[in-house]
């Protein structure tokens, strides 16, 4: 079991170093690739790696449970954010659709990229809806670890 504080440490480890050696970072960060290759400024996913506008990071699913954390590499910003495994009604993950909201937040209107940073490349769609009833968030943001 992880905490807000616990991610928010590992993503720093993920997107800054120190889980691999500098040559495999840079090779997984280069690995991202924009889910929507016809819109490059989309959403992108990599080798275990994803970036949803200025963050990069990644979301998660296990029962019950949905999560994103993410790192601005620019300012340290993370943003941490776990929820039960509802999604909303377009279909996509509720962790996902706080992020979007909490973006524009910290960079401003227009901050928030197309697409799905979970999606496989050159898909569409969301996610297909869950059955489980909406319920409580939580969300953490911080330069902190």
């Amino acid at each position: 079991m992880s905490t807000a504080a616990d991610m928010a440490t590992y993503v720093k480890a993920l997107v800054g170093g120190g889980l691999l050696n500098e040559q495999m970072q840079k090779i997984r960060l280069d690995s991202i690739q924009p889910t929507d290759p016809a819109n490059p400024t989309a959403a992108g996913y990599g080798l275990g790696i994803a970036r949803f506008g200025p963050l990069i990071g990644h979301d998660g699913q296990i029962p019950g449970f949905m999560t994103f954390m993410g790192m601005d590499p620019n300012t340290d910003l993370r943003i941490v954010i776990g929820t039960n495994l509802a999604t909303v009604p377009s279909g996509e993950g509720s962790a996902l659709t706080l992020l979007k909201g909490i973006l524009p937040v910290f960079y401003g209107a227009g901050s928030v990229p197309a697409g799905n940073p979970a999606a496989v490349p050159g898909a569409t769609g969301g996610a297909p809806p869950a059955t489980t009833p909406a319920g409580g968030a939580t969300a953490t943001t911080g330069t902190g670890g």
